[in-house]
């Protein structure tokens, strides 16, 4: 449509009459809230274009404008938010030349307590005693450990930290336990319910991946059977060979962005501990700092969540050999 075709497609109603109706109802409220969620899905297969950027952007402009014509009336009460995934917003409309425009608020967790709330909330919910606190909970519907490691940790780990995620596996960990007609759920449910789960993740990152760039998709599986820790020469060939001309170029570090920001790699630090995204509260100069600081030596760890559904084998401890 040309501009012209728009203006007329919107003039040719009454705005001014709409505008005065929907402003005196409103003045019989204490406030105002306009809530835009689930764009996403209207989004093509192919990826996010310029075009769907472009349209977010204009969004977020008219949102502005209608709150700054409410307040010329003293109306102030008139409030908007945009939920975007963070991937998105920090990719392509970060990216934008009138990002100061926009006043982002983080919304991603990484604080376990916080999430054992989340879950407790939602157990209390499902007619469990609202005094009891999670770890009680979790201990009469699971075990409590699993490898010798907590298992509400486990799960909480093992969902990327993601609500939404640790949900859908506390949801397969519940339907395997039933349809194996246990009483409660067992470490081999927990196991089971991980390996599965670990492939449901790597194709919903794909699906985020493939939201930025369409080739992206099938990144993830670049590292089937590879060694769980990875050193900054390996993650170059591995990108190499995935790219199709076969040539490093400038896509080679926004790749690797990736990777790290989506908590599918983890740097080694000095210590021999590991940092993912969420381990510095989704700060990727964090991130970045680190492997630059370790240059060439950086070394490069796979998610333990990932780990199963690419055919990535645990890192095997190295025996103590006995003097007799």
């Amino acid at each position: 449509l040309s501009q012209r075709e728009i203006s007329d497609l919107i003039y040719k109603h009454p705005i001014n009459e709409l505008r005065t109706e929907v402003e005196n109802y409103l003045a019989l409220k204490s406030q105002t809230w306009v809530r835009v969620d689930n764009l996403d899905k209207g989004w093509p297969g192919s990826g996010v274009t310029k075009g769907d950027v472009v349209l977010i952007s204009c969004l977020l402009e008219a949102l502005e404008k209608i709150a700054r014509s409410f307040r010329q009336r003293r109306y102030d009460e008139f409030y908007s938010v945009v939920f975007l995934r963070g991937d998105v917003y920090e990719n392509l409309i970060d990216t934008a030349s009138d990002r100061g425009k926009v006043n982002p608020v983080s919304v991603d967790w990484s604080d376990p307590g916080a999430l054992k709330e989340l879950l407790r909330k939602r157990f209390v919910y499902s007619d469990f005693d609202e005094r009891l606190d999670m770890d009680h909970i979790w201990e009469q519907i699971a075990p409590h450990q699993i490898d010798n490691k907590n298992s509400l940790e486990f799960v909480i780990e093992q969902s990327l930290y993601r609500p939404r995620a640790r949900g859908d596996l506390v949801y397969v960990c519940k339907s395997i336990a039933v349809n194996r007609r246990h009483q409660k759920i067992l470490e081999e449910d927990l196991r089971e319910a991980a390996r599965r789960f670990s492939i449901q993740l790597i194709d919903n990152v794909g699906l985020e991946l493939r939201d930025i760039n369409p080739q992206y998709e099938n990144l993830l599986y670049q590292f089937i059977d590879r060694e769980p820790t990875l050193n900054r020469s390996t993650i170059r060939k591995i990108i190499q060979s995935f790219l199709k001309d076969g040539k490093l170029n400038e896509q080679e570090e926004h790749i690797l962005y990736l990777l790290l920001w989506f908590g599918f790699l983890g740097i080694e630090n000095e210590t021999g501990g590991t940092k993912f995204i969420f381990d510095v509260d989704y700060n990727m100069n964090m991130l970045r700092a680190l492997s630059l600081r370790r240059g060439t030596s950086a070394r490069f760890v796979v998610h333990t969540a990932f780990r199963s559904g690419l055919a990535i084998s645990e890192p095997v401890s190295n025996p103590q050999i006995r003097l007799l």
